[in-house]
């Protein structure tokens, strides 16, 4: 633990060390400045721990990442990130998934029919007083996943499964909503809460398409005219997740190519009230001569394709933010 509070007698200096076991890996600050998270990866019985206090009175209260049968493939091993839902009720946690060639919930060949992989648990009431890993969602073989993230609202949360070089994106109220319903009592144990409640998956589904055999290994993909829930494809292994929160962009309109030579572009800008836009439009990107200030002053790009004047806002989207609209 290292003071970071400007002016204190002890600013920069490590004022506490905590045990951690064999491998912590992942922290979480909350938004309570008593409370954080880590993970430790070689260690399920303590995958993810919670510390309470301040210097000198820290707790550390462990949760084991078990889950059922400690001979099945389903589990959630080697915790890797750990983050907690908006209201603080729940937390999700990542699975690295070492192989461990021999062990059902670590060697995706030990059972063709259930594999193994890395997945995300979640954990009920973190930061009570008995913590627990109730549910998980679908092991992905091969996947070992990253850390994970909320988004800026709490709905959606992003898990990187670098293995398979894609961000999964699954629905935290749907999550919730399957670990308390009562019809799925005593199978969160045995089966992936996103088989059970489909609807978790907003762009985490992918399964089992074609089934495996002792002779073949299992083929995973997204369900053939279901592509629109399937994961988001990142074309290199995906690491580090980061949610942008407060003020964000969103482009409305073209949202496809189009032929038409004057077309209307319709925008979003949300987390400024009062906002206020410019519209440039040129065959240079950022950085390269699409904004004025690019290849410094003046402007030496003036004659790119379009530049708009200051913009105010013609609309108001409810939740969303102030939308804009300009036709070339």
């Amino acid at each position: 633990m290292i003071d970071v509070a400007e002016g204190s007698e002890t600013y920069g200096e490590i004022v506490e060390v905590l045990l951690a076991g064999g491998e912590p890996y992942g922290v979480s600050a909350t938004n309570d400045a008593n409370v954080m998270l880590y993970t430790n990866r070689l260690s399920d019985a303590k995958g993810v721990v919670i510390v309470k206090g301040d210097v000198g009175s820290y707790t550390q209260t462990a949760v084991s990442m078990s889950l059922g049968s400690p001979i099945d493939y389903f589990d959630v091993n080697n915790a890797i990130s750990v983050v907690l839902s908006k209201d603080g009720e729940y937390a999700f946690v990542s699975g690295f998934n070492v192989f461990i060639q021999g062990n059902p919930s670590h060697d995706p060949n030990y059972d063709p029919f259930h594999p193994a992989g890395g997945n995300v648990g979640i954990i009920r009431d973190p930061l009570g007083a008995a913590p627990t890993l109730v549910a998980a969602t679908r092991p992905v073989p091969m996947s070992w996943p990253d850390n994970l993230v909320l988004s800026p609202d709490g709905g959606t949360l992003y898990a990187a499964y670098r293995g398979q070089r894609v961000v999964m994106g699954f629905d935290v109220q749907a999550m919730i909503d399957a670990v308390n319903n009562p019809d799925f009592a005593g199978q969160l144990e045995r089966k992936p809460i996103d088989d059970l409640a489909p609807s978790i998956n907003v762009r985490s589904n992918f399964k089992i398409i074609e089934p495996g055999s002792f002779h073949s290994d299992p083929v995973f993909g997204v369900p053939p005219g279901e592509e629109f829930t399937g994961p988001i494809g990142v074309g290199g292994q995906a690491n580090g997740l980061v949610a942008q929160g407060g003020a964000s962009l969103e482009l409305l309109a073209p949202d496809k190519l189009t032929s038409e030579l004057l077309p209307t572009f319709s925008w979003l800008v949300k987390g400024f009230e009062n906002a206020k836009s410019r519209l440039y439009v040129s065959t240079y990107r950022g950085s390269e001569g699409l904004f004025p200030s690019d290849l410094g002053k003046p402007d030496l790009n003036a004659d790119r394709i379009f530049s708009s004047d200051l913009l105010d806002a013609n609309g108001i989207d409810a939740d969303k933010g102030r939308r804009f609209s300009s036709r070339r």
